[in-house]
């Protein structure tokens, strides 16, 4: 072979090498996201109409940040809670929300 065929040659693997490289992550990142939104349908924490519309904004994020999610869900399932919930969903004594009660307050 000639050395102007075989950097050639060189070249082409290596590009072909980094795509392949580019498409399993992105694969890798998909199946990821597919996998935490079917989680939390299974859990009964997002609606089936909202399946598709998880699976692509997880899709969106990054590999790091969806093994960020996993963790949180598997230490909230640990501790029997299979829902993330909001802060204003949460309730204090009085049974008022942080919000209303911050509204309330402001009418005082």
């Amino acid at each position: 072979m000639d050395i102007e065929l075989q950097k050639l040659a060189a070249d082409a693997i290596i590009q072909l090498r980094e795509e392949v490289m580019e498409k399993t992550a992105e694969l890798e990142l998909q199946d990821k996201a597919k996998k935490l939104a079917f989680k939390l349908f299974y859990n009964g924490s997002i609606a089936v109409e909202e399946l598709e519309s998880s699976i692509n904004k997880f899709a969106s994020s990054s590999l790091d940040n969806l093994n960020l999610i996993e963790k949180a869900m598997e230490l909230n399932a640990k501790n029997g809670n299979t829902k993330f919930g909001t802060i204003s969903s949460k309730q204090d004594d009085d049974g008022l929300d942080p919000l209303t009660r911050y509204l309330l307050s402001e009418v005082s």
